[in-house]
Order: C-alpha cells, then structure tokens, then sequence
C-alpha cells in the first residue's frame, strides 16, 4: 500500500511513479542547479502545460535539437519560475532569445 503523500519514505506515493510528476522534479531539479528559482507546486505546473495543450502525462521522447516542442520560458529570461513571469514558446524562440540576451549584455560590456 501506498504512504500519503510527503511522508518519510519518498518515492512511494502513487503520484511519485508518474511521467508527470518525474518530469515536474526533473525541471525543479535543473532550474536549482542553474541557480533559478522554482516557485510552483506540482498542480501549478501539470495545469499551466495542460492549459497550453501539453499532457506531461504522455511519455514522449525529447528530440534533442527539435526546436518546434514547446517549452516553458522566464521573461527575459530572468527571475523565478513562477505563474507571473512563464509563458509557452518554442525551445527555438528561447534559445533564440537568450543568445540575443547574451549578445545584447557583451555588446554593452564592450562599449559600456
């Protein structure tokens, strides 16, 4: 039998074993180890992707340089993770949009 939910014994609550669930920890886990702040709580998350069409409940493979799969992105790239500064882009704008962001900061540096 499964324990509740936050009990001691991690990893044993039935939502644990879902696709979701492990792909929420999973982007929690990155955002840390980036130095970003992750502001959501699982409900938060798992409904924001289903708001914008996507079920993390399906297992799906991440292409590596599939730049049309949706991601989830900070405004300027800066701040937390949290439902007033996210919105849904392809991993392409991001990508796009944070090298334009780094150019942006060396060219200031340079000429600054």
């Amino acid at each position: 039998m499964a324990r509740p939910f936050g009990s001691k014994n991690k990893g044993t609550h039935l939502l644990c074993s879902t696709p979701a669930f492990k792909k929420f920890n999973s982007h929690k886990y990155n955002a840390k180890r980036r130095g970003v702040e992750f502001n959501l709580t699982f409900d938060e998350w798992n409904n924001w992707w289903l708001s914008h069409g996507v079920d993390k409940q399906i297992v799906t493979r991440r292409g590596i340089g599939d730049g049309n799969k949706l991601c989830m992105c900070r405004y300027n790239d800066t701040g937390p993770y949290a439902l007033n500064n996210i919105y849904c882009d392809t991993n392409y704008n991001n990508v796009k949009e944070q090298l334009l962001m780094r150019y942006k900061n060396i060219k200031e540096t340079h000429n600054g």
